[in-house]
């Protein structure tokens, strides 16, 4: 069985996965205390150890708090390489979290739309909540809303090394 590194937050994981290895970088979004040269510093320094396939931006929805500079900065420095966006806080978030992407700030801007006008384009998305289990465990809806997250950001990254490799 290969495995499948995962790096971000400060913490380096290997992820159990069938052929082929794919490596994910997790790009925190939203700030925080990894300035984006350290950030960049990173991603060459892991580069040249072994091709990172696919970057999950982790952002949070409120617009104040993206970090559209690092997006073009990782899309310059490392070309042809999976940029998902992953949309976190959304657990009060009325209905389908997915439909977040596509809910109008203003006329004709989703939002979207507005990270795209950012400069903060995107190979896919997915629109979660990142409650921990503690947190979701005594409300079945929340519970449910964690557990929908999961999958769907599993089910993509399976989707993108999928077509990152060819199978």
């Amino acid at each position: 069985m290969d495995l499948c590194c995962w790096k971000g937050n400060d913490s380096e994981k290997e992820v159990p996965r069938r052929e082929p290895t794919v490596c994910l970088y997790e790009v925190p979004g939203f700030g925080g205390r990894v300035r984006d040269s350290t950030l960049l510093e990173e991603i060459r320094r892991l580069e040249k150890e072994r091709p990172i396939d696919i970057f999950m931006y982790c952002l949070r929805k409120k617009s104040s708090t993206v970090l559209p500079n690092i997006v073009q900065q990782i899309r310059a420095d490392v070309p042809g390489r999976t940029m998902i966006a992953v949309v976190t806080e959304l657990e009060k978030f009325e209905g389908d979290m997915e439909a977040w992407w596509n809910t109008s700030l203003e006329e004709g801007k989703t939002n979207g739309k507005t990270l795209e006008s950012k400069g903060m384009v995107f190979d896919a998305h997915v629109c979660v909540t990142t409650l921990s289990p503690k947190d979701t465990d005594l409300v079945e809806a929340l519970r449910k809303r964690r557990d929908h997250s999961e999958e769907v950001v599993r089910r993509l990254i399976v989707e993108k090394c999928r077509r990152t490799h060819g199978n």
